[in-house]
This record gives C-alpha cells, structure tokens and sequence, in this order.
C-alpha cells in the first residue's frame, strides 16, 4: 500500500519538476534532482502515514504552482478534494496546505503585481472548509494545534525534535543543505519569489522538527530545480566543462552505474531491515521482549490489569500482550495527563496517589528510572521480574 503511495509521490514530484522546469525538463535533470530529493527526505522515509503529508503537500503545491504560474485552469478544482483526502488520511498536518498556499499566492502576487483570478479564490475557498470534511469535523483546526504546541509531546517524540545530524538518516539532508548554500547563489536570477518563499518555511520549520524534512525535501527540490540547473550549469563551465556527445554518452553510463549501485545498496539494507532475525534480534535489544514473555501468565490471569510503562514501550507492550497500556493507561492521552505521567516516571510528584487513582496493576520501566527505585521500597509493590532492559512491579493485594 504505501510503496502505492510513494509511486504518486514520486509522480507528483516528477510532474511538479516539467511544470518549473518547462523547456528543461529533460530526464537527465530530473533524474539527477529525484536523487537530491530522496536523499533530503531519507530520514523521514518509511512505510508511514507522514508520507501522506508528503503526498498531498505536493499535490497542493501542484496544482496551485500550476495554476498561478503555468496557467493551469481545471486543475485548482481538484484542491478541495486533496484536502478532504488529507484531512482523513494524516489529520495531524493538513494545516501545513496553508502557509504552502500562502507563500505562493503572496509570492505570485507580488512579483506579477496583481491578484490572484476568480477561480483561484474560490476554489481555495472551499479548501479552506474542505477538512471539516471528516470524522472529527472541526478538530481538523484545533489537533494539530494541540500537537504543535505540546512541549511533553514535542520532548518525548524524536521526530518532533529538531535534526540530529549527528544520526545517519540526516547526513542526506545535511548534504542537500550545503549543496543548496554552493548552488543557489549562481543560479539566483531564475530563483522565482513563489519558490523561495515556501522554500524557506519550509526549511524554517524542518529546523524546528525534523517531521517536516520529507516535504521539504521533495517541495523546494521541485520549485527552486531552474535555480539549481542554472547554478549547476554555471559551476560545470566555471570549472571547464563543455558538452560532447562523448561526454553525454559517459555521464548517462555514470548515472547508469549510480543507479545500479544505489539499488543494490538499497537491496542489501532493506533485506536487512525486513529479515525476521535481524529484526528479532533489534527488538530485543530496544523494547522488553524477555520481560513480558516472562509476565504473559500474570497477564492471562489478570486480563483486566492496567499497566503503567514508558512512553517508547507502549506500542509493542499492547501489540505483544492485548491489554490496556501505555505511559497512563488511560483512554485519552491529554497533554496534562501525560505530563502527569512523566512526573510520576522521574518522581516529580508522590506517584502513589497517580498510580492508586489510576488503578495501575503493573508497572514496567526500565532499571534507571527514578520510579523504579520508588517501588523498591513501597509498600503495596513486590518486583517481580528484572533484567538489564526492563524491571517489572506488581500491586500486590491487601
């Protein structure tokens, strides 16, 4: 399903690359900025539903760079229904359409010095309204909100944290970013207003949260690519490079091998990464497999017990034991309520009255957790199963 969705991205990319481009649209070059992309956007990549967020931020800069600047005019229609299919598929992000919108509007405006046509007003209009469109109706305007303003959640998330380039993932994005600063300023007179002002909100808010480096990535490689050929242009025959058919000839061999190699480099990874014994052996050293193997029969005999754990547990500790869990065990994750968790984690507050009001039955941490120190020696608890990842504590009754 979501290499479907990755072949549309790649599609819209494509497409977005002919309509800048226009008359340089040759696959040469873009072949050359589709790996540019995909190296920008490497650490946001996966079978995840943020690539929807890339999905349709590139649809929307599609159609609306196609309509203002191509002179597209069926096209905008579609806008409203790109976000209704956001709004349902990653509602946490549909509010980036807007600033995307925006920047191209305002930047359009101007540099053409004039406004944007009827059919552009109204059929942005619409999208405005479009993401009402879903399950939680208005909530469309107020989650993302919510998210983005959540210092616990932005803490706790690592992909809500700004770039760690020190990762392996972000080397690609650090390596566009430095291309970008080289090749830019040579090709700075085709380098459109539309284009560098998404470009920099993007890149401004790809700094903050590193959630954000996929669209920009694949956004401004497609907008600013007839600055960034340009610039190429200026630095090969800076550097005395004249084309010959030979030397064509030599650099789609060159790209051919590339291609080659990076697939199979691709290939051995991914055969790494969806090996079942390489993936076993990762999951043991990162989350508590031993220890809730050796829990099961308490939780058998206990299927209504609430379990307390951290923050990076919960997913597999409910998919590998069905029961109720999570850092607070309850239904609504609020933000009060998980900074109420985290308190209790790191022993900010007593955690006794947070545990009995939310009648925790088990807890699980790992062995440096302030908490776990707490339940050595309180009363009502027993540890009832240790090892180097995890420790494990049990109510135990009256």
């Amino acid at each position: 399903f979501f290499a479907i969705v990755t072949a549309g991205i790649w599609a819209l990319f494509v497409s977005l690359c002919r309509v800048t481009l226009r008359d340089e649209a040759r696959p040469l070059a873009i072949g050359l900025l589709v790996m540019v992309a995909g190296a920008g956007a490497l650490g946001g990549w996966g079978p995840r539903l943020q690539l929807f967020t890339i999905l349709w931020a590139l649809a929307v800069v599609r159609l609306v760079y196609g309509h203002l600047v191509a002179g597209e005019r069926r096209g905008i229609w579609l806008l409203p229904l790109v976000m209704i299919a956001w709004a349902n598929t990653h509602l946490g992000s549909v509010l980036l359409a807007y600033p995307l919108i925006a920047g191209l509007a305002v930047g359009d405006m101007i540099t053409r010095r004039r406004l944007p046509d009827r059919e552009f007003l109204a059929a942005t209009g619409l999208s405005v309204l479009a993401p009402v469109l879903n399950p939680y109706s208005v909530a469309a305007f107020t989650y993302p909100f919510h998210t983005i303003l959540s210092s616990t959640l932005q803490t706790l998330i690592q992909e809500w944290q700004s770039p760690n380039f020190q990762q392996p993932a972000m080397r690609g994005l650090q390596l566009v970013l430095v291309g970008l600063l080289l090749i830019l300023p040579f090709g700075s007179p085709r380098l459109g207003l539309p284009a560098l002002l998404v470009s920099s909100g993007l890149l401004l808010m790809t700094l903050q949260s590193a959630r954000y480096a996929g669209p920009f990535a694949l956004i401004s490689t497609a907008l600013l690519a007839p600055a960034l050929v340009e610039g190429a242009r200026v630095w090969l025959a800076r550097l005395g490079y004249r084309p010959t058919p030979f030397r064509r000839v030599a650099q789609l061999a060159l790209c051919a091998i590339a291609a080659l190699v990076l697939t199979w480099q691709l290939a051995v990874v991914g055969s790494r990464l969806t090996s079942s014994d390489s993936q076993t052996a990762l999951t043991a050293q990162t989350e508590p497999v031993a220890a809730v193997d050796a829990l099961r029969p308490l939780l058998t005999a206990q299927p209504s017990v609430r379990v307390f754990t951290e923050y990076q547990w919960g997913g597999y500790v409910n998919r590998a034991t069905g029961v109720e869990v999570g850092l607070i065990a309850s239904e609504a994750l609020s933000d009060t309520a998980l900074l109420d968790g985290v308190a209790t984690l790191f022993l900010s507050h007593d955690p006794g009255p947070y545990l009995d009001e939310h009648q925790i039955g088990l807890v699980l941490v790992q062995p440096s957790t302030p908490l776990r120190f707490w339940l050595d020696s309180a009363p009502g608890w027993r540890e009832v199963y240790a090892d180097s990842i995890a420790v494990a504590f049990a109510r135990v009754s009256p």
